[in-house]
Parts: C-alpha cells; sequence; structure tokens
C-alpha cells in the first residue's frame, strides 16, 4: 500500500514539475469550443434558430420570420459589441443592455401581430420559470386511484 502511494505521488510530482518547466498549468485548460469559457453565459446566440423556433411557436408567416432573424441578428451583434467594450462600468453596461432589449422589443412589436405579441411574452415568462414551451411533453402527474 505504501509503495503505491509513493508511486502514486512520485508521478504527480513529476506531471507537476513537467507542466511546469512546459510552461503550462498542472489542471487541463478550459475547453475553447463552449460559449461559457469565453465569458459568456450558455452559448453563442443563433438569431436563424431562435427565429425558426420562434415562428413554429408563435405560427410566423415566413415574411415575419425573416425580418425576425434581421432584428435577433442586430441585437445579437450590438451585444457582442457592448461586452466587449472594457471601458464601460458595469452599471454603465447593464443599462445600455436594457436599451438594447428595449429597442429589440419595439422592432418586434412592429413585425408581430398583438396575438403573436402577447404569446411571446407568456412564453418569456414561462422560460424565466423553467416550464417547458409549447413544444415540450407535458409532464404527467401520478393519478392516485
Amino acid at each position: 500500500m505504501i509503495r503505491k502511494t509513493l508511486s502514486f505521488s512520485l508521478a504527480l510530482i513529476v506531471a507537476g514539475f513537467t507542466a511546469v518547466v512546459a510552461g503550462t498549468p498542472v489542471l487541463a485548460q478550459a475547453p475553447q469550443g463552449n460559449g461559457r469559457w469565453q465569458g459568456q453565459r450558455g452559448h453563442t446566440p443563433n438569431p436563424q434558430r431562435q427565429a425558426q423556433r420562434l415562428a413554429k411557436e408563435l405560427n410566423l408567416s415566413p415574411d415575419q420570420e425573416s425580418r425576425l432573424v434581421a432584428i435577433l441578428a442586430d441585437r445579437d451583434q450590438k451585444m457582442v459589441a457592448l461586452r466587449s467594450d472594457t471601458s464601460l462600468t458595469h452599471e454603465s453596461r447593464r443599462q445600455q443592455m436594457r436599451g438594447i432589449m428595449n429597442n429589440t422589443r419595439e422592432q418586434l412589436s412592429t413585425v408581430l401581430t398583438p396575438d403573436q405579441l402577447t404569446q411571446m411574452q407568456a412564453l418569456r415568462r414561462g422560460h424565466r420559470r423553467g416550464e417547458p414551451g409549447q413544444n415540450a411533453p407535458a409532464q404527467q402527474t401520478p393519478s392516485g386511484s
């Protein structure tokens, strides 16, 4: 048992020394493909995929969907530029993000019908609460019979 422990310890020391000499950290570096490691929250935005999902859930026309892609792409481009601006304070960045989101909502209101806007707001509220969307299977509650 002591031999195994000593062998394992020696292997760790050699690996650590090799990593220090090579100039790399002992722990593995974060993967590069995931947006979380580049300071983003979860994933890289995809306006086409988001517009397709909304088109399906809100029953949008092809024209509405294409206009939605343009609005969402513009929003994402502005958000990426804002996040990369290191000269802004946290509060200033936050206010500008709110402005971008409000502008996006205004643009959406020119594309969507009032019913579609109401439906989208309900989807957004449900998403915040973690409720499944329309297309997700509803969870069955066990019956007491």
